[in-house]
């Protein structure tokens, strides 16, 4: 998966993910988050230990976590937070050429939802009923 990490909030992520980030990259660390976020894994005392983590991400990656933490266990947070703002971003761009009910239908939201991340409610012609 190749994840465009120029459009995150390094401060809107957790602390852990910064730490990580700081040592394998932003984007190593999104696949890894996006793959085990919620769940507990354990950095190997040596990379070649590490079956499970070579299914997520690159052989450089894992040398560098086990040269910074090896041995330790870390609940990882959930990515949520980096992935709504990829979402957001890819919205505001895609909005320049489609439409609210179009972008509603493929980001799965609502047409109100688009208009608020895309900070223009002047352009929904529709009075909310509620």
């Amino acid at each position: 998966m190749s994840i465009d990490t120029t459009q995150i909030n390094e401060r809107l992520v957790s602390p852990l993910t910064r730490i990580f980030a700081k040592e394998i990259g932003l984007a190593q660390t999104l696949t890894l988050l996006i793959a085990r976020g919620g769940t507990q894994i354990r950095i190997p005392s040596v990379p070649e230990e590490s079956t499970e983590l070579s299914k997520i991400i690159t052989t450089d990656s894992i040398a560098k976590l086990t040269a910074k933490f090896s041995g330790k266990r870390f609940d990882l947070p959930k990515a949520d937070g980096a992935i709504k703002q990829l979402r957001n971003q890819a919205i505001k761009a895609a909005f320049k050429t489609k439409t609210a009910p179009q972008l509603a239908i493929e980001f799965g939201l609502s047409r109100k939802q688009i208009f608020n991340i895309v900070g223009n409610e002047q352009t929904n012609p529709t009075l909310s009923l509620f």
